[in-house]
Order: structure tokens, then sequence, then C-alpha cells
């Protein structure tokens, strides 16, 4: 049996979100709980020592989003989240 939702914290998930390659089709939703210093109301790109903008891994559209069993929570609405998916 498997789970059917795992939130991981966006920093546990290595580098460009190789770990959650790893799990991902093994369970059946993964759920990357991004830090609010990881985006400014909405997910902006941050930028590198050379102030470079990047993306970060998991703003990629064919990596993330619904559909693919990768999806992206906001730290401050992972319990309303989890009411959403798993409260009765």
């Amino acid at each position: 049996m498997t789970p059917s939702v795992v939130y991981v914290q966006e920093s546990l998930c290595g580098h460009n979100g190789e770990l959650v390659d790893m799990i991902n089709g093994w369970v059946g939703q993964i759920m990357v709980v991004v830090d609010e210093n990881s985006h400014d109301a909405g997910y902006v790109t941050v930028g590198d020592a050379r102030g470079i903008q990047k993306e970060k891994w998991w703003m990629n559209e064919r990596k993330v989003g619904r559909g693919r069993g990768v999806e992206v929570v906001e730290g401050h609405e992972i319990g309303q989240d989890w009411k959403k998916r798993i409260a009765l």
C-alpha cells in the first residue's frame, strides 16, 4: 500500500527535484512545500550569486502541476491544503 499524499519541504527535494522524481509514481500525489522566502506573491524567480534571475525546478510546468503527480503549496497554506485533501 502506498501513501496517497506526501508533503515534502522544498529543501529536502534534492538538486532539481531528483528525490521527488524518485518517488513520483510510487505515491499518489507529492506536495512540494515552498518557504515564504522562496517566492514573493506567486512563485517569482530568485537570483543566483551573480544576480542573474533563474527559475526554481518546481516552477517547470513540464514537471510540476495538476495531473503530473507533483504540486506546489506555500508553507503558510499547508493546513488549508491538508484539510482540502485529507479531512472529511
